[in-house]
């Protein structure tokens, strides 16, 4: 009997302790923000058309989406700050990747367009930031040697999400510049 007693007592701590570890790591998880957005964008550009990320496009958007955390002077100190800590840019990644693996195609178009529009109200739609962004596109679209077609495609839509008048293409070195016209 008592053996018994012991066992549903082990039983109801170790539900107890599940649920109070499943509540901390959800707690650690931050809520979607216009980063993770952002971050979203990158991923659905560099995987969408042929399915593959590779480690050149990875490093480009890692470097994108830190330079894009470092907005203003948080601190006084005279050096622009993070917005994010390294945990919370570690979830805005971790996120965006799990929300584009858990959407079938069709998800996937309707969550960038989603983003893109939210990433323009973040930026209150001034065009030297929705450039700046794009430009930050073009560069992890061609961080593997290439821009493919599918890819110029992604940056021609968010033109046309963004209310541009046009895109004009150049090159520089080899590289196609895209300059959306406003």
């Amino acid at each position: 009997m008592q053996s018994v007693i012991l066992i549903n007592f082990f039983l109801h701590c170790t539900e107890k302790l599940y649920i109070l570890l499943k509540y901390i790591a959800s707690s650690d998880k931050m809520a979607w923000n216009q980063f993770c957005d952002m971050n979203y964008m990158f991923v659905f550009l560099s995987n969408y058309g042929d399915e593959e990320t590779t480690n050149d496009e990875i490093y480009e958007m890692s470097s994108k989406l830190l330079d894009l955390t470092y907005e203003k002077d948080r601190d006084g100190d005279g050096i622009v700050d993070s917005s994010l800590t390294d945990d919370e840019r570690d979830s805005v990644i971790e996120q965006s990747w799990q929300k584009y693996g858990g959407l079938d195609q069709d998800g996937r178009a309707s969550q960038f367009f989603t983003s893109a529009r939210k990433v323009a109200e973040y930026f209150q739609y001034s065009h030297n930031k929705m450039q700046s962004f794009v430009n930050g596109m073009v560069d992890i679209a061609s961080a593997d040697g290439y821009i493919d077609g599918t890819e110029e495609e992604i940056i021609n839509s968010l033109a046309d999400a963004w209310g541009c008048n046009g895109v004009q293409i150049s090159y520089n070195a080899g590289i196609p510049v895209f300059l959306f016209v406003w």
